[in-house]
């Protein structure tokens, strides 16, 4: 009761998020707006169905945000066009994958997001939205009709955390809780466990990953580096990429890895850098044939190849550290 209380009187307040000059997609908007405002920390939104990316251009405009987009190939290059030549923010990141039941799945043993967006979906993609209820998020806002809403909730309503929270007001958006809480595999090529060994600990103030040994750290908003390559991150360009890398390359860590690398689009952040569980291992800044290693796999396009840099990368990385310890 108090978070509708406070949904509607937020939503009676001055959007943060630009107007549109249609009606349905303004109190869409002002909704979404009246939602976020609600965080008082970095959050990471994944839009599965961005279209011309309004909400999320606008969402990375006024919120410290990272906004992923999910598009089909056949649409991303007219969010390139926009990208580039609206000067529209940084902190936004571009997938062009089809979307799709398996790679939705691994995506979600993978990655965690805050908010995860889906509306306006055409009719062929709604037959994917039980499958969105199994994403690692807080929360989904999708917009429904009332069947649409009543076969959505019976097949999913308290099922693995599922819950519809609240119709946002004025449209006919609906938020569910998702309440997904914790990774199944640490990188993309990790098989899946059963175990949950990385959890999720998340609230509108704080978000914090708990690891195996009593390891706790603060969440960082963006995608894993991995995650980018493999379902074809065309925003930002592997030139910014490079550039956010080497940005950071001095920072010291002992797992100097693509999967220890966050993009939050034009800006990359070097995690895991206090790990008890490998505090024998010493602390280096990335080696140049490393970061050339680093270079390459983010050059390359072919999955197959990309998996075989990624191994080559990994062992010499690993031979390296071992020779330092010697």
């Amino acid at each position: 009761m108090i978070f509708i209380l406070f949904f509607i009187v937020s939503l009676m307040s001055q959007s943060a998020i630009d107007a549109s000059p249609d009606n349905t997609f303004t109190r869409a908007h002002k909704a979404i707006a009246a939602f976020l405002d609600q965080y008082k920390r970095p959050i990471t939104i994944l839009d599965l169905n961005p279209q011309d990316g309004f909400y999320s251009f606008n969402i990375a405009q006024n919120y410290d945000a990272t906004c992923v987009m999910l598009t089909d190939p056949e649409h991303a290059p007219a969010l390139q066009k926009r990208y580039t030549s609206h000067q529209e923010p940084d902190n936004v990141i571009v997938l062009s994958h089809v979307m799709h039941e398996p790679k939705l799945l691994h995506l979600a043993d993978c990655e965690h997001f805050d908010v995860v967006l889906a509306l306006h979906l055409p009719d062929e993609k709604k037959k994917l939205l039980t499958i969105m209820t199994h994403l690692n998020a807080s929360y989904l806002i999708t917009d429904l009709s009332p069947n649409e809403k009543h076969i959505l909730v019976q097949k999913n309503n308290g099922v693995n955390g599922v819950q519809l929270l609240t119709k946002l007001p004025t449209t006919n958006l609906y938020a569910f809780t998702l309440n997904k809480s914790y990774l199944c595999r640490r990188t993309w090529f990790d098989s899946k466990k059963k175990n949950a060994n990385y959890h999720i600990v998340s609230s509108f103030k704080e978000k914090k990953l708990s690891k195996l040994g009593g390891i706790v750290s603060t969440w960082h908003k963006g995608i894993n580096l991995m995650t980018f390559k493999m379902l074809n991150g065309i925003i930002p360009g592997k030139k910014k990429i490079k550039q956010a890398i080497t940005a950071i390359k001095n920072q010291k860590s002992s797992d100097w890895l693509p999967h220890n690398i966050i993009i939050a689009g034009t800006k990359a952040t070097l995690i895991d850098l206090i790990d008890t569980n490998r505090k024998h291992i010493p602390t280096f800044p990335v080696p140049q044939h490393i970061l050339k290693l680093i270079y390459a796999f983010i050059e390359e396009d072919q999955i197959h190849k990309m998996k075989n840099k990624w191994w080559r990368l990994r062992n010499d990385y690993y031979r390296w550290i071992r020779q330092r310890k010697n």
